[in-house]
């Protein structure tokens, strides 16, 4: 089967500096390609895209029609569209005779207007099936589309478990936060947690990962005032490639997961699980289907609750190792990319042979 994967504009599909979504295509290729011709469809300006084969546009106008001919030219029996449904609308709107899916990273936000509901219907035409990286996700749509049960799946995110392996009982006096500095990601109160935390075990410090800092630099400076005080206890790093990332997760004791709202999955837990490090995390959404027994979970996300389950693991060392190994070994065995793209490949082999809904 050949199969066209269609990147959202803005992506590169850089193998140094990928995006999230960007990651979780390649982890699953590697996983198997069970014989399919896989192409992607992205922007060009890429450095090194890998072992992946890759079409390029050029981005700005004219890149949906560059899309489409290049998507033409391939002949895919069947297309898999990443995450913007709106963006993506005019190129899947192209192909109303191959089977298709919208491969959703996140949830989709329930429409109570009357024009919301409207919208989200014209967009959606175009595509015939839906994707998830979790069943929270994927429940939380059926609860508003049940119609969808059939043509909807959960593919959990997988990783490369030898690629993140540091051993857990060999790690610094680190609690780490890595993601968006966004309200939403817990940012606020992972700062108010950090700096109770130094203040009252002065042998460990802490650091932050932060991507998308300029988002919301008010509310980033504000958060980051907490934590002067502390000098160079606290790392401050922005925007790093994978690489780096993965560099220090291996290093950290602690990893703090603190959403406030839904994720659909949580890449930043599982990799900290890889990683090695102790997990404290909210438990939103999909996050416990990434750690299960093996996190901390707060119940309420506040700076005095982050701040007790962090300590409490500071102060136990050996229940810290002991969960970090636990959780190390669970998403070895949970998470791998060969279980997930066997997943995937059973999800795209129904869809291809429903065929397009607008077809049949």
């Amino acid at each position: 089967m050949k199969i066209a994967i269609v990147l959202p504009p803005g992506f590169l599909f850089d193998i140094h500096a990928p995006n999230s979504i960007e990651t979780v295509v390649r982890t699953l290729h590697a996983g198997g390609d069970f014989g399919h011709e896989v192409k992607v469809f992205c922007d060009a300006g890429a450095r090194d895209h890998g072992d992946m084969s890759v079409v390029t546009v050029r981005p700005g106008g004219g890149r949906n029609r560059a899309v489409i001919a290049a998507i033409r030219a391939f002949g895919p029996d069947y297309i898999e569209f990443q995450q913007n449904m709106v963006r993506l609308y005019p190129i899947a709107a192209a192909f109303p005779e191959i089977p298709n899916s919208i491969y959703r990273h996140n949830y989709v936000k329930p429409r109570r207007s009357v024009t919301g509901r409207l919208r989200r219907w014209w967009y959606g035409r175009p595509f015939g099936a839906y994707i998830f990286v979790s069943s929270a996700a994927r429940d939380d749509f059926l609860a508003q589309s049940p119609q969808w049960a059939d043509l909807s799946f959960a593919v959990p995110n997988p990783i490369d478990a030898a690629l993140w392996y540091a051993d857990p009982q060999s790690r610094d006096p680190v609690v780490v936060f890595c993601g968006r500095a966004a309200p939403e990601k817990g940012f606020e109160p992972f700062c108010h947690a950090l700096a109770a935390v130094l203040t009252a075990r002065p042998a460990w410090r802490g650091q932050l990962l932060m991507n998308n800092s300029v988002t919301h630099p008010a509310f980033v400076a504000t958060q980051l005032r907490l934590l002067e005080p502390f000098g160079s206890r606290v790392r401050l790093m922005t925007d790093l490639p994978l690489s780096d990332v993965r560099r220090e997760m291996k290093r950290a004791g602690i990893a703090v997961v603190p959403s406030l709202w839904e994720e659909a999955f949580g890449l930043t837990a599982l990799e900290a699980h890889a990683a090695g490090a102790a997990v404290v995390s909210s438990g939103r959404g999909g996050l416990k289907e990434v750690s299960g027994s093996h996190a901390v979970y707060v119940n309420e996300v506040t700076g005095e609750t982050l701040a007790a389950a962090i300590i409490g693991l500071i102060d136990d060392a050996p229940r810290r190792t002991a969960m970090a190994a636990d959780g190390q070994a669970y998403v070895a065995k949970a998470h791998t990319a060969t279980q997930r793209a066997n997943e995937l490949n059973v999800a795209r082999l129904y869809i291809q042979a429903k065929g397009h809904p607008r077809s049949r």
